[in-house]
Formats: C-alpha cells, sequence, structure tokens
C-alpha cells in the first residue's frame, strides 16, 4: 500500500474555515481546498459536506469521479444509491436510518457530535465495484443558522480484503476512528453482520 497521510486536522480546518459562510462560495484555488485534495488523492479519497436538516449537499470534492464514478456536481443521495452494489442496499437503508436519528437526535438537543463509519462497495470511475469506507462526522451549529452539518469522508479500502459490506461499523465519539482507517480500525470497530 502507497504511502498515506492518517491525520483528519486538515478536515477540521476545513470546517473552522468554511462553516461561518455554510459551506457555499468557496474557492477551489485557495489553500486550504487544495491541501485537501492533495490529501485525498494521496489517500484515495473524496469528501462531501451534507446538511441533515435541509437534506442538502453543499460541497464535493473533485476525487468523487474517482471513488463512486461521478462529477462533484452530481453527487447527491440519488445518485449515491444508483452507484452502490444492489446487494449492500438493506445494509445502507440500516445505516443510513441510524445517521438520520443521530442527525435529528444531536439536532434537538442543540448540541454534540459523533461518529458513524461504516463500509459499502461503489462503482469506480472504470466501472467495477470498489470496496468503500463512508466515515460520518456529524456536528450541531448554530452558525451560520440551526443544523446539523455531516462531513462525509469517502475512502477506497479495497486494499483491506477482509472488509465485505458492513464488515466495519463504528458509532461512537472516540476520536481515534476519524482519521485515515488502517486495519486495526477496520477490524476493531462494533462489527457485526450487516443483518
Amino acid at each position: 500500500m502507497k504511502s498515506v497521510i492518517d491525520n483528519y486536522s486538515l478536515f477540521f480546518s476545513f470546517i473552522d474555515q468554511y462553516l461561518p459562510g455554510g459551506f457555499k462560495d468557496m474557492n477551489e484555488e485557495d489553500i486550504l481546498i487544495r491541501k485537501l485534495e492533495k490529501l485525498t488523492k494521496s489517500n484515495n479519497q473524496f469528501f462531501f459536506v451534507f446538511d441533515i436538516i435541509q437534506l442538502k449537499i453543499l460541497f464535493s470534492s473533485k476525487r468523487s469521479f474517482n471513488i463512486t464514478g461521478m462529477e462533484p456536481k452530481d453527487v447527491n443521495p440519488s445518485n449515491l444509491l444508483k452507484s452502490m452494489h444492489p446487494d449492500d442496499l438493506s445494509w445502507y437503508s440500516i445505516s443510513q436510518a441510524k445517521l438520520f436519528n443521530l442527525g435529528h437526535h444531536i439536532f434537538s438537543e442543540e448540541k454534540g457530535s459523533a461518529l458513524l463509519s461504516t463500509n459499502f462497495r461503489y462503482k469506480n470511475s472504470k466501472g467495477h465495484y470498489s470496496n468503500v469506507l463512508i466515515q460520518s462526522y456529524l456536528f450541531y451549529t448554530e452558525n451560520p443558522y440551526k443544523t446539523v452539518f455531516i462531513l462525509n469522508v469517502f475512502t477506497d479500502i479495497s486494499w483491506y480484503k477482509e472488509a465485505k459490506p458492513g464488515y466495519h461499523y463504528y458509532f461512537g465519539n472516540d476520536p481515534y476512528y476519524f482519521r485515515y482507517p488502517t486495519e486495526k480500525i477496520l477490524a476493531e470497530g462494533n462489527v457485526f453482520s450487516a443483518l
């Protein structure tokens, strides 16, 4: 496996810098965006920001095409479902229900953050299914308006041969799990069968 950048501190810098503007009107030439694109290229990842209350993707990074076969402007929940392996849809429904319940709980409490991560298969730009870990970092904010944002990081984990869909599942607040996935992280999560 090639060298990766396992520290996600750039994602938190991204949140700090672009949260006040609601993740809109971002300049792709901004040095922070360029650093994130370099990180995601090195790690074979892409990320997007989702407003769980408005049900809207606000920003998607460039490498979405490599991981899911769709350009950033085309990344939306419907297209992500179309790119997913059909056998993974039942596990996806279960995990999405948990994610939305968690997001609405954080919103009603008006505080907090959480991490949920699991893996699915997506059709990549070459038309083949790759095993992808999705790490969803949820956080409440009142700036620029009251909502819960989700920073979703998609990582191609095809190098990890044991990861069947739903093999890895983590739900909690331990920041250790919000980093580039290692074999230890993928094996140590709250692992259970997909159904």
